[in-house]
């Protein structure tokens, strides 16, 4: 219950926006983008240490052998971008120039999208929600659970089996006991970009 009640708080900044973005209203990039993603390491920190009383470890954010794991995960990453662009329509020149587009209107908004936004959602997701779930429950309930959390905050009800899915694959990362969430943090950022680049 209690993970639910932290999903709560993890939404509550964003349906604070909603009436504002149904009237047509423009929401300041700097609360979209930086302030969330802060209030959000925030409540995943003190609800980490505190409330569910987990280690960085148990979390996923280990000390030992770190530098190994983040070059397996970035090359992971760097690999799914290089298979999307050869797949993509666009070739790789109007790709990277979509990514230039999205650094040239906005550093926090690229930063907020491709950086932020990705890493504190996998602390949250896969680090708190998953490991508190694992425990109450089983693994495969908790990858179930996630996954649906995961797709309901993304408020795109057409892109739910997407992000669902794309919940579920993230999870599958870290259900091992000791695994770490390297993985899913690249894996997540990469697929922010490769959003990035279609536009």
């Amino acid at each position: 219950m209690g993970v639910m009640w932290t999903y709560v708080a993890w939404l509550l900044p964003t349906t604070l926006l909603l009436p504002a973005a149904a009237k047509g209203g423009a929401v300041d990039v700097r609360i979209a983008y930086l302030v969330f993603p802060i209030y959000n390491l925030t409540l995943v920190v003190l609800l980490t240490r505190y409330w569910y009383r987990l280690t960085w470890d148990e979390v996923g954010i280990p000390g030992k052998y770190l530098w190994g794991k983040v070059a397996v995960s970035l090359l992971l990453a760097i690999g799914y971008l290089l298979i999307s662009l050869v797949e993509a329509r666009t070739g790789l020149e109007e790709a990277l120039g979509n990514l230039v587009d999205l650094w040239e209107q906005s550093r926090l908004r690229f930063a907020g999208r491709l950086l932020f936004i990705p890493i504190v959602e996998e602390l949250f997701f896969r680090g708190v929600a998953f490991r508190v779930f694992a425990r109450q429950y089983n693994p495969h309930r908790a990858i179930v659970l996630t996954s649906f959390l995961f797709a309901v905050c993304h408020f795109s009800f057409t892109a739910l089996p997407w992000y669902f899915f794309v919940g579920f694959v993230l999870a599958l990362l870290v259900r091992q006991p000791g695994s770490t969430l390297f993985a899913p943090m690249i894996l997540h950022i990469a697929l922010n970009a490769r959003y990035h680049m279609s536009f």
